[in-house]
């Protein structure tokens, strides 16, 4: 912790011992916060460029995940293993017919 503390946040050690390890804590979430936000615009910069020359359009949680995405994703999966299951379910029911 204390690397990433002096590497991420850019204190010097004694401020580091200064610190509770809440406070540490917060600063580091803080820190990831705008880490994702930073990728979050690089990720819609991209999504807008891809989207503009290709005729397969995707969200930006598609192009590239991160973390915070896991929900998004996972119902994308979920929708999409529901309208798999009904196509086969409608193709089951024509060659019954």
């Amino acid at each position: 912790m204390l690397r990433t503390a002096i590497r991420d946040l850019n204190i010097s050690y004694s401020e580091f011992c200064d610190k509770t390890l809440y406070e540490i804590t917060l600063e580091l979430e803080g820190f990831n916060g705008r880490w994702e936000e930073e990728w979050r615009r690089f990720r819609l910069i991209g999504t807008l460029i891809y989207n503009a020359n290709s005729p397969e359009q995707v969200q930006a949680y598609q192009l590239l995940p991160l973390p915070s995405d896991r929900e998004k994703i996972e119902m994308d999966d979920f929708v999409a293993a529901s309208k798999f299951a009904a196509e086969i379910e409608k193709e089951k029911s024509k060659s019954k017919s």
